[in-house]
Formats: C-alpha cells, structure tokens, sequence
C-alpha cells in the first residue's frame, strides 16, 4: 500500500514537533517500511503484516509512540476555522412567536406529518390559498413508513393540525382560546422536497364576560384581526390591507368573513371564519377564526429601523365626516383617500359610526370618520382645516363617486 506523509521544514519542525527527517526514517524501517524521498515528502510503503497502517496519521502514531510522547510539546492544534454566521431565520421565528405570545395567543407544536383525508377534507382546492400568496402542493408529500393511517403526509398548511387542536380543546370543555403556530410546511420542488416557514392562528369562543354575551360572532373576526395588525405594527409594516377574496374564497373560510393580507406589494395571507358548513360537520357551537400567513415575507427587511418623531408641542384637532357608501365599496378606501389628500397634517383616522337604513338609499350605508389633525409647526387655525375640509370631500366625492352625508 502506497502512503504518503508530510515532513515539516526545518524550523518549524523544531518548533511545532521536535521531529527530523533523519528520526522518523530511522523509525519507519525499523517497522519494516520502504522508505523513499519524494521533494517535500516521504513515500511510504508498510509491509504487508501492519494492516493497521492505512494513512499517514497511523505513521505519526507509530513516530510518537516509539519516540516517546513526552517528546511531544502540549500545543493548540493550528485552526482556520470562522465562527458560523447566524441563522436570521431562526432568529426571526424567535421574534416572530414572542411577539405572537405578547398578543395573548398560546404557542401550540404539532406534528410535522398529518392525515391525508382531514387535511384535504378541511383545505378543500388550494387554489384560492395560491390567490392568498401561500405556496400548496396539491398531491401532498406522502409518508413512505407513516406512523398510522391518520399521519400518512407532510403538511401543506399549519391550519388543519390547529384545527385539530380546537376540536381536542372544545370537546375537553375548553369553549374559548387563541392558538398559534410557527413551523414549516412541506411541498414537491422541481428537484426535491421543499419546506415553506409559515404562522398560523386559531381563536374560538368570545368568553363568558358581561359585554361579550351580547356581542354578534364577527366581533371574534375583528379582534383577531386587530391581533394581527399589531403582529405585523410590531414588525414594522404599517401598510397592511385586508382584502376581499376577489377569485372565490377557500373552502374553508366563510366567504362574507374572509380577507386576503396584501404587504408592500404582495398577498402573504389570509384570516377568515370558519364556514358554518365546517363548524356543523365537526360540531362547533362556538365561532372560531384562521389566521395563516408566510413567514418569509414577513422576515423581508428585518430586524426594520424603528423612526421617531417628536411630540408636537401644538394642540390637536378632532374632525368628524360622514359618507354614503354603496356595500361594495371598502370603508378603507374612503380613509385611504382621506389620507392621501390631508398629506402630513393627518395624524390618525377611525371609523366610529356605520348606520344603515332610514333615508339611506337601499344597498348604501353611512359611514363617520373621526380623524385627529395636529402639525409641528404651528397651531391650525379654523381657514386651513375648512379649507382642508373641503378639499377632502371634494377628492372622495370625485374619485370614489360618493357623497357627503
């Protein structure tokens, strides 16, 4: 067997080993070794009976132990090795189920696999969720050696496995709760598997308090949502919209209480109630919610520069306009243009009031905005807010088709 092993030049050698060319020779063919110079090498050939010797760290083995090892000085190995970037992604899912918790939501960790029969039940076609900006295999990545027959795929979604965790929870007595998740789903690539990183939300139940009892089952829909908002306010996306499906809802979702996410540009998302053909099949007497939203798009940017401004030392000013709206036209759209028109001097806008019927035409509601006018460089006088004014209603009325009630 052919080896080769390096000698080390002259004054290193002194210094790191205390080994010479002339030694380890010597004690190499007192092995029985054939020995041959070769430039800054030496070509070795072990005998036949030392099967042990098979590369060349078994001949600086054999130098140390006839040598003697107390010949050998105790040294740090020589390294070039760099510490490891970190992982932004971990990192960021960190972040991301902190602030998840903050918002009052209970971490859940389930399974990675499913059932291929709940999982298509509950999702239903996944080309709306493709509409919300969510990557989903249709035929799922399938178990060759699955546990049991009800964890038989890898997941495409969070939801169907929090889902499963609300039906455990009602059915144990627990009629209210607000769940989350953060994981990775799983989909074919055109060269392998892939995994997607997503965060998924489950709430059911509004409590058993005073002022909740009385409420209508979309109030769980908005304070999910406002959960959301504050997710992603926290992150540094203040921009947030929340869309109707325009492409048909998914299966799942109730399609009067269901929204796409659209962020800097894209759908990363959705939120929606569960259909009340779902909630009958599996029982639920109580409203329950979905949140699911791609954690990638989220990371983009991040950790994001949070910018202050100073508190105006100038008092503010509270403004109220009422419009007519036709159903189909999104409150936010009107605030939207508010926004665009009143330039810096805006400060916040709220929907406090939505009234439907007397005089109203049919099909239309009066909608009321409170907005908040405040600058930093002097006190607003009652000529520019009016004239402000005007030039709102004006711009909303034109652009939009509506009137000032």
């Amino acid at each position: 067997m052919r080896l080769l092993v390096g000698v080390l030049p002259g004054d290193e050698q002194a210094k790191v080993a205390r080994m010479s060319e002339d030694d380890l020779i010597k004690w190499l063919k007192r092995l029985s070794c054939q020995v041959e110079k070769a430039g800054a090498h030496l070509k070795v050939t072990a005998p036949e009976f030392r099967v042990d010797l098979e590369q060349d760290v078994d001949l600086v083995e054999e130098y140390g132990r006839l040598n003697g090892y107390d010949h050998i000085p105790a040294a740090l190995p020589m390294m070039s090795y760099a510490p490891l970037t970190q992982d932004k992604g971990f990192f960021f899912d960190q972040r991301l189920s902190e602030l998840a918790r903050t918002a009052g939501l209970s971490q859940c960790v389930n399974f990675g696999f499913t059932s291929a029969k709940f999982q298509t039940a509950t999702l239903g076609p996944i080309e709306a969720y493709r509409a919300a900006g969510l990557e989903m295999d249709p035929q799922p990545v399938a178990l060759q050696n699955p546990l049991n027959e009800d964890l038989d795929v890898m997941r495409v979604s969070l939801v169907p496995g929090l889902l499963k965790n609300l039906l455990h929870n009602i059915r144990h007595g627990n009629s209210a709760g607000r769940l989350f998740e953060t994981g990775f789903v799983f989909r074919h690539g055109p060269e392998g598997y892939l995994q997607d990183a997503r965060i998924a939300i489950v709430a059911w139940g509004l409590g058993q308090n005073l002022w909740q009892k009385s409420g209508k089952d979309e109030q769980l829909f908005f304070e999910i949502k406002a959960r959301v908002q504050n997710l992603l306010e926290r992150l540094g996306i203040n921009s947030a919209q929340f869309n109707p499906w325009t492409n048909g809802t998914a299966q799942l979702l109730h399609p009067a209480q269901a929204a796409t996410i659209f962020v800097e540009g894209r759908n990363i998302g959705y939120i929606g109630t569960v259909h009340p053909k779902w909630a009958s099949q599996e029982k639920l007497r109580v409203p329950a919610v979905v949140v699911e939203l791609d954690t990638k798009a989220l990371s983009r940017g991040q950790p994001r520069v949070v910018k202050f401004k100073p508190v105006s030392k100038f008092p503010a000013v509270e403004r109220d306009l009422a419009f007519v709206l036709p159903k189909t036209l999104a409150a936010s759209d009107v605030a939207a243009e508010i926004k665009k028109t009143s330039g810096a001097l805006l400060q916040s806008i709220d929907v406090f009031d939505v009234f439907e019927g007397g005089n109203l035409p049919e099909g239309h509601l009066s909608v009321a905005y409170r907005m908040i006018f405040q600058d930093h460089e002097g006190t607003l006088n009652d000529e520019t807010l009016t004239a402000l004014q005007s030039q709102i209603v004006a711009n909303v009325e034109k652009k939009l088709n509506v009137k000032v009630r």
